[in-house]
This record gives structure tokens, sequence and C-alpha cells, in this order.
């Protein structure tokens, strides 16, 4: 199971309902994703925004006291915006785990030591 499917099953991921031309086909949705903020929005824009089949991709921060984050995609019909959505969340995972694998190959054989902030 993926992380984008556990989160749906944990309700973390939830489809708003949208009206207008675009309320009946899946090339345009707004996701509400619980318990994100702007550093997880960003990062979704800019790898969903580089998909070639995204027109639109967007978020917003309702209001302060929810802890939601509103993110919408509109894509060209090639794609879903549920197939958009999941690829930008592969392709961040993707990324993680290179930037983690060449971080600890540059580690590796130095004398770097981790410190935790809390003994400095």
């Amino acid at each position: 199971m993926s992380a984008m499917d556990q989160d749906i099953q944990e309700n973390r991921i939830s489809l708003i309902p949208i009206d207008g031309e675009h309320a009946d086909d899946n090339t345009c949705c707004t996701f509400a994703i619980q318990n994100e903020d702007h550093t997880m929005g960003g990062i979704l824009r800019y790898i969903i925004g580089k998909n070639p089949d995204v027109l639109f991709c967007g978020y917003n921060l309702p209001h302060p006291a929810e802890d939601v984050m509103h993110f919408r995609i509109q894509t060209n019909g090639k794609i879903t915006a549920a197939d958009a959505f999941r690829k930008g969340l592969d392709d961040i995972v993707e990324m993680a785990d290179h930037m983690s694998a060449e971080f600890s190959k540059q580690a590796h054989g130095t004398n770097f030591q981790y410190v935790a902030s809390h003994d400095l």
C-alpha cells in the first residue's frame, strides 16, 4: 500500500466536491490534506507544476486555526488530477531517497558526527 493510499484510509487526504464544468470529470480536483502546511504545499506545488500534463496547481491554507491545506490540480485530460497528485508524491519520495543516499555517501569516510540540537 502506498503512502497516499494509507493517508486516504486514515482520512488525512480527502476530496472536496467542486461545482461547474469540471464537476463530473476527474481532470480538476481539490484535495483537503490534514496536518500539512506551506512546507509540503510549496514542495507539492513545485513538483506537480513541472508535470507537462498539469495546467494548474496551487494550494491555500483556508484559516490559521484550521489544520488543513486545500490543494487544487487541473490537468489537460491526458491524466486525472489524482494521477498527477500521486505522481507528485512519488517524485518527492524519490527525491528524498536520492538526497538521503547522497548525504550518506558524502558523510561516509569522513569525520562527520551527528550532534542532536539539544546537545549543542
